[in-house]
């Protein structure tokens, strides 16, 4: 977030403020995808511990969901890398 608002308060051309941000969005969208992946690990291990139908069920869910949202955020920071 810091480094977004230098970026904006900062006297450079709209497009180098944009290239930077694109920078800081490929940064924090990184972050996000590994805690998604570490969740979805901590969940198996939490449904392997204490396995019921239940808990298989909405590990499926959640694992489903999850993995949709890496991918559309994969893809979205590799357009913002090109």
């Amino acid at each position: 977030m810091i480094d977004f608002f230098k970026n904006e308060m900062s006297g450079l051309d709209q497009k180098e403020v944009s290239k930077r941000n694109n920078a800081v969005k490929i940064y924090l969208g990184s972050y996000v995808l590994l805690s998604l992946e570490v969740l979805i690990a901590s969940d198996i291990i939490e449904t392997i511990l204490n396995p019921s139908i239940e808990d298989i069920l909405i590990l499926a869910g959640i694992v489903v969901i999850r993995t949709a949202i890496s991918y559309f955020l994969g893809k979205e920071i590799e357009s913002t890398e090109v």
